[in-house]
């Protein structure tokens, strides 16, 4: 089953195997009070998030983490590899046109998924660009459950969701994900920084997501978490 996990996912239910995957400092930030993050992990660790890139067909990201970081979102390995197609939720559309994933779209594929009330000028800048826009009927928040459908009938079986805490928290709380890799570096920050999971929370520590079938992988200094959401 796990060897066989994002088949059986997409089959069974027609959505695709959700992935999330985040970096923290060993005191639970994932950047600096000043929004520094590069980089917390080491090497290794990132060259296993290219592997993880590489197995899954889309990686999704929140807006604020494109408009920060403007990040490429491609897999870069030592061997020929696939890069993902780019999500990317973006309820007010504010991508910049000059952000690289809007620039290296015609190369490597790009969604926006977005709200049908934002300026269709906009939603045309993009689209002449190579974007693909999805729009749904909201005015704040996107739909994650009509997203993942959606991207289901695309024909994406399974997506990366490297964040940002708003986006992971999002998927928390209505518990639409299937798996974690939580990579934590030996580093103590301190401050305001940001944690990885936002989102309303849960109240209760009784009632707190329990992950199954836990591995740990160390690379050098770093440590990973992977495990599974079990419903």
């Amino acid at each position: 089953k796990k060897q066989n996990e994002i088949f059986l996912k997409y089959i069974q239910h027609k959505i695709p195997f959700v992935t999330l995957k985040y970096a923290m400092t060993l005191d639970g930030k994932i950047a600096t009070s000043t929004k520094d993050s590069k980089w917390i992990t080491n090497e290794k660790s990132r060259r296993f998030v290219h592997d993880l890139r590489h197995q899954h067909m889309a990686i999704l990201v929140g807006v604020q983490t494109v408009i920060e970081d403007d990040p490429m979102l491609d897999t870069r390995r030592d061997v020929p590899s696939r890069n993902p197609i780019r999500v990317i939720i973006d309820p007010s559309l504010r991508t910049p046109v000059t952000a690289r994933v809007v620039q290296t779209a015609t190369s490597q594929k790009t969604i926006i998924a977005t709200s049908n009330q934002v300026d269709p000028n906009q939603i045309n800048m993009l689209e002449s660009l190579g974007v693909q826009i999805m729009t749904f009927d909201t005015a704040h928040d996107i739909d994650f459950k009509a997203l993942l459908i959606r991207l289901g009938q695309e024909g994406i079986d399974s997506l990366l969701v490297e964040g940002g805490a708003r986006t992971h928290g999002h998927l928390l709380d209505l518990r639409l994900f299937d798996k974690v890799y939580a990579f934590i570096a030996p580093k103590l920050i301190g401050g305001l920084g940001t944690s990885p999971i936002t989102g309303q929370g849960i109240s209760q520590m009784q009632d707190a997501i329990h992950l199954n079938n836990i591995k740990i992988h160390t690379f050098d200094d770093d440590l990973c978490v992977e495990g599974y959401y079990k419903p």
